[in-house]
């Protein structure tokens, strides 16, 4: 039975890149830039912002395919799909911005790998980037900018996402209390009382 999640898909900040992940960012060493193992990629929450309506409707995917989802595989590929009204949300216990949505999980596959701890979330996305030594707003330092989404594939599930914990099925209540939580409380003890 399909099962509907709400979700964080992706989340602004700055995301550790390998030397060999270089070509899915389009991006070659240049003269003059340093040689590394890991590069400081920023994903600048106004950039993600900007393309919270590219994260609308999207395939559910079990892991990253090899191929861009299709009309000729879709239905190889996809465990389910994405809502069609992502918001954006303030993450203020990390000042960043996420993009909120819903998830069905479709079929059994999808089903049994979030039984099986599978919770974690990654776009499959194409965007811009440029070399661009800088520092956030909270000193962050990073070696690559992106600067524009230009689309979203689809939303992959997998056990290890880049945006970690944050990016992920969610299935518990928020940790802190809202003013809605306190008002909503002050009703219904009333109501009881």
């Amino acid at each position: 039975m399909a099962e509907l999640k709400n979700i964080r898909i992706a989340i602004s900040g700055i995301y550790d890149y390998a030397l060999s992940e270089l070509p899915s960012l389009r991006l070659t060493l240049e003269d003059g830039i340093e040689k590394k193992d890991i590069y400081k990629v920023y994903r600048p929450a106004t950039v993600l912002a900007k393309a919270v309506k590219k994260f609308s409707m999207l395939p559910l995917t079990h892991h990253h395919p090899q191929n861009i989802v299709d009309g000729e595989n879709f239905r190889e590929l996809a465990i389910g799909y994405t809502g069609e009204n992502p918001t954006v949300e303030y993450l203020d216990d990390i000042d960043e911005v996420g993009i909120r949505s819903t998830v069905m999980l479709y079929d059994e596959e999808a089903i049994n790998a979030y039984t099986n701890g599978e919770v974690q979330l990654s776009p499959g996305y194409v965007a811009n980037f440029k070399w661009q030594k800088g520092k956030t707003i909270n000193g962050e330092e990073y070696d690559i900018v992106m600067t524009e989404i230009t689309d979203v594939n689809h939303l992959a599930l997998l056990p290890n996402g880049r945006g970690g914990d944050k990016a992920v099925i969610l299935d518990h209540a928020p940790k802190k209390m809202t003013v809605f939580d306190r008002v909503k409380g002050n009703v219904f003890d009333r109501a009881r009382g």
